[in-house]
């Protein structure tokens, strides 16, 4: 016979080849079968201590499965739209969780945290809430123009904002002003368009409450040292901090007060 039989039936032709030579199995295909075979031999599981473990060749620990946390949700900007986020539970938190962990870590900036969880014992940060500030020069002198706008954008209303505004709106240099100044207070001496000659004085400190912290919030006040002086090109005006920043203390308790107020019916602890 020759090396193919072939036979043929209506219009179908067979054929039959001769079985393939055997090639040699190499060293590292032998040992991959052979650890195949003890991975899929059999084994028994036993709980170890509350944990599950498996004789799968080694001991091996059985870890469940954990459903792995969702990105923090960031772009929250209100505190109104971080109230929104919890009540109404978007991303399903309380399913898992019973109560949140509301964190106010600085004075424009709020965290929602979960409570330690998993095996790895680990909190997790679901969502962020910032606040962007206005940019409202302190600590340095400006023209009374600049220092005018600033006052009146940037801070609250209020008599002693008002004062201010009327006592800096109304100071002019000129060749005959004098400044009278022991530390505490500046007496300014000026003429007015009358040529009447007065004195005005400016008694520091001063309290009032720039816009620093979340709009919902009542804004802290807090004490500054108001400042005249006689630049190059007329009267300069400068509010100084005079708190060593203790107003961010009472920032934090206002921020933590109000949403306490917003979610006492939220399954959530307030820190702050």
């Amino acid at each position: 016979m020759s090396e193919q039989d072939t036979t043929l039936t209506g219009e179908v032709t067979l054929v039959q080849n001769d079985p393939p030579t055997a090639y040699p199995m190499e060293g590292d295909a032998m040992r991959f079968l052979y650890e195949l075979g003890c991975k899929n031999r059999d084994y028994t599981v036993r709980e170890i201590c509350g944990a599950m473990y498996a004789n799968t060749r080694d001991l091996q620990r059985i870890d469940p499965y954990e459903k792995p946390d969702a990105d923090e949700l960031k772009g929250i900007y209100t505190l109104s739209g971080l109230i929104d986020y919890l009540k109404n539970d978007v991303d399903g938190h309380y399913t898992r969780d019973d109560r949140l962990q509301v964190i106010v870590t600085d004075t424009n900036r709020v965290e929602v945290w979960t409570p330690i969880h998993g095996l790895t014992r680990e909190r997790s940060r679901l969502a962020v809430c910032t606040f962007e500030r206005p940019k409202i020069t302190l600590n340095d002198f400006m023209d009374q123009e600049r220092f005018s706008v600033m006052m009146q954008t940037h801070f609250d209303e209020g008599d002693n904002r008002a004062n201010v505004l009327r006592l800096t709106g109304n100071i002019r240099m000129s060749a005959e002003a004098e400044l009278a100044d022991d530390g505490v207070t500046q007496r300014v001496t000026m003429k007015d368009g009358v040529s009447l000659v007065e004195g005005v004085q400016i008694i520091n400190p001063v309290f009032l409450a720039p816009h620093r912290i979340f709009p919902e919030v009542e804004q802290p006040s807090s004490p500054f040292i108001l400042r005249v002086r006689k630049g190059q090109a007329g009267v300069e005006i400068a509010l100084f901090e005079a708190d060593s920043a203790a107003w961010k203390v009472t920032a934090v308790q206002l921020i933590g007060i109000w949403l306490r107020e917003q979610l006492e019916d939220v399954p959530v602890v307030v820190i702050a």
